[in-house]
């Protein structure tokens, strides 16, 4: 079995291990495999395949559209999708449309299709026990996760017609995404150990002539760049209000509990 996850911010990498330990603790060998690079051809064809992801604007981000859609067509192999908000909610209810979409497109079997939250990293956050209550809850989730992929259960997200809609209109955030990268920049504190261009999973960073991070058009607005660099150096100009006053390290409140 591969678990194939893609992380911005260690929420979804959390479950993924998770997931993993749980069904090798059932003799069941789980491999895992960041999404961002990982080829298809890594995969083992014959495998079940788990694919995880964060939830960005009620929709898969565009990074793993990308890799579905390297996917190999068959009509035998199945996958069980696992998308990773901030909410359990009817607004997040169709994050794995256009994924589902594509993988029965390729002939791919549906087995699960489940939904689960963890605390949110952009805009607002919660207190440490909040969060850390949520981290529980999921941690839940996913020893039932393991029951269904172990027995061959199937299951599926009902998708309200609201919740298309809002799914429909969270593809807008993508172009906004795109201006948000733009908007980035790495300040005097910035000591060029291009941390953020290596993991970058879109390839959006670069150095520029002067040894600072340069910022395109690809931004997905993970906030990876910004969380993840040593120095606190990586800041919008403007939007400042999106990423969290004190970031987000998931191994903290992990550490806390």
């Amino acid at each position: 079995m591969d678990i194939v996850y893609f992380s911005p911010t260690g929420n979804t990498a959390h479950l993924a291990q998770h997931l993993a330990r749980t069904l090798q603790s059932r003799q069941i060998p789980a491999n895992l495999h960041p999404l961002e690079w990982t080829e298809p051809g890594d995969l083992d064809p014959d495998g079940h395949l788990v694919l995880m992801y964060a939830v960005h604007a009620f929709n898969p981000p565009r990074t793993v559209i990308h890799f579905v859609r390297k996917l190999i067509p068959d009509e035998a192999r199945t996958v069980s999708i696992l998308s990773v908000g901030g909410a359990e909610t009817w607004m997040n209810a169709g994050a794995s449309l256009s994924v589902r979409r594509i993988l029965q497109k390729k002939g791919f079997l549906i087995q699960q299709d489940e939904l689960l939250a963890m605390p949110p990293t952009i805009l607002i956050g919660l207190p440490d026990h909040q969060a850390q209550e949520m981290i529980s809850k999921a941690e839940d989730q996913i020893l039932h996760v393991a029951s269904r992929i172990q027995s061959g259960q199937r299951t599926a997200i009902d998708v309200p017609l609201k919740s298309r809609i809002v799914t429909f209109l969270g593809r807008l955030e993508g172009l906004g995404a795109r201006l948000y990268g733009l908007e980035l920049r790495a300040s005097d504190a910035c000591t060029a150990c291009r941390l953020c261009v290596e993991e970058c999973p879109e390839r959006n960073i670069r150095m520029d002539d002067a040894a600072r991070p340069a910022f395109g058009l690809r931004c997905l607005m993970c906030m990876r760049c910004i969380y993840n660099c040593p120095e606190d150096a990586i800041a919008p100009r403007f939007s400042k209000f999106v990423p969290l006053k004190d970031g987000y390290q998931i191994d903290r409140l992990l550490h806390d509990e």
